[in-house]
């Protein structure tokens, strides 16, 4: 087993030759222990971890994927526990290396103590013997924040299980560390900055949300651990009717699913049979722009009536990589047995509508039969008067605007008699009706 418990960043940068230079950049020599989780050490080192953090552990990214690496870190696991004292001697010798080597260079010495595993060194090393270095981590444990020598800095972890317990770190001036899929403005009422530029927390700006992007399992993460903006579409199709009722399920609902609401599009007195509407055409821009993961809806109809309409949509939602959410009848398209129901209720949804049109038509075929007349009333007109405007060389809409009708009654009402062809006209009726004559053609 190496001699040594640390990678240096700065020789092997964790994110590429970009954190490497910034390090440099800002005068930073940084140090990281990386031992391995129970999944895979079969020894635990993460006492508040949830199932959703455990799913996707970033243990399994980026160098993790490497056999020999995973192996050293769970040796290190391992040395842990079978010999503390050992361990903690070793350490203590590494620090004094770390601090030594960074006088040397000029550069200040920062150390993360827990890269995949959440101990309260500040318990168990006295971390006020290394004054010059400055050490930071990220924790779950809440009990942990505010108990740290000054130059041990913690960023608490925001997991889909500790969402009461990060609502008071912020509350104490603490920030907060979230997984994204797409990097929000603001979250729980503070600013948001990009933890992806640097990984020094003690540089951050407090409080704030540090939007972090999953990487490794991560990426594919179900279990709510990374955060997802949602969009929510209601629709009524009256003006009498309120959305609200939707609304408030689905409030609760993405709160339940751990998603955060990028917008609220809201169609009132619409009917769900056009394709186009205010808040739906809004919501398909922003989509087309990425600004969501998952649209959420109440129910399926209240998206859209037309199964063509849907079945487009859904196509296009999964080419952008957006997930289509329905609260009513528990259908998501992430899956591919919600994506085959979905497909499925539409057409029985379109079959339905199709149905209700074919009564309508046999009752009107049934009122003609009666009798009764079905459209609105015939405009009365002087049609003898609309010939005599005619005959002045009025146009259609001239006509039309002086006696109050529209212009397809002028032209019903007023329509010059043609001679029949089947015979040839005379040439008095071809002068009377130059209908039949057009420009001569050139010889």
């Amino acid at each position: 087993m190496s001699t040594s418990l640390y990678q240096n960043y700065a020789s092997q940068p964790k994110r590429g030759w970009h954190f490497h230079l910034l390090a440099e950049e800002l005068g930073i020599l940084p140090f990281a222990l990386s031992r391995a989780p129970f999944t895979v050490s079969g020894a635990g080192v993460c006492p508040f971890a949830s199932a959703g953090c455990s799913a996707v552990c970033l243990n399994y990214a980026g160098r993790g994927r490497m056999s020999h690496v995973q192996q050293a870190r769970v040796e290190k696991t391992r040395f842990w526990f079978a010999d503390r004292q050992g361990f903690l001697e070793l350490l203590k010798a590494d620090l004094a290396k770390v601090g030594r080597l960074a006088v040397k260079n000029s550069r200040r010495a920062a150390v993360r103590l827990n890269v995949f595993s959440d101990l309260p060194w500040e318990r168990l090393l006295d971390l006020e013997t290394f004054p010059e270095i400055q050490f930071y981590d990220y924790t779950k444990i809440a009990q942990r924040l505010g108990q740290t020598p000054k130059h041990y800095y913690l960023t608490f972890s925001l997991s889909e299980a500790n969402e009461t317990e990060a609502s008071q770190a912020l509350a104490k001036g603490f920030n907060i560390a979230v997984p994204f899929r797409e990097k929000p403005t603001q979250f729980l009422g503070h600013p948001v900055i990009d933890g992806d530029t640097h990984d020094y927390r003690f540089l951050d700006n407090r409080p704030a949300i540090v939007a972090l992007k999953p990487k490794g399992l991560a990426k594919n993460d179900t279990t709510g651990f990374v955060r997802e903006p949602c969009a929510i579409y209601a629709r009524v199709s009256t003006t009498e009717q309120s959305t609200e009722p939707q609304l408030l399920d689905l409030r609760r609902y993405a709160d339940q699913r751990g998603w955060d609401v990028y917008q609220i599009y809201d169609d009132q007195g619409i009917s769900g049979t056009r394709d186009s509407r205010p808040a739906l055409d809004a919501l398909m821009n922003d989509a087309r722009k990425r600004r969501f993961d998952v649209i959420l809806v109440w129910r399926f109809d209240r998206f859209s009536r037309s199964t063509k309409h849907l079945v487009l949509a859904l196509e296009e939602f999964k080419n952008l990589g957006i997930d289509f959410v329905s609260y009513q009848e528990n259908i998501d398209t992430s899956s591919p047995l919600g994506a085959a129901i979905f497909t499925i209720i539409s057409a029985v949804a379109q079959l339905e509508r199709d149905i209700i049109a074919e009564r309508v038509k046999a009752g009107l075929r049934r009122a003609r039969a009666n009798g009764s007349k079905i459209g609105r009333p015939t405009a009365k007109v002087d049609r003898d008067r609309i010939l005599e405007l005619r005959q002045e060389g009025l146009r259609l809409r001239q006509i039309a605007e002086r006696l109050s009708v529209s212009k397809s009654t002028v032209a019903r009402e007023g329509e010059i008699p043609r001679p029949r062809l089947s015979q040839k006209p005379s040439d008095s009726e071809a002068l009377e009706c130059p209908y039949l004559l057009g420009p001569q053609k050139a010889k």
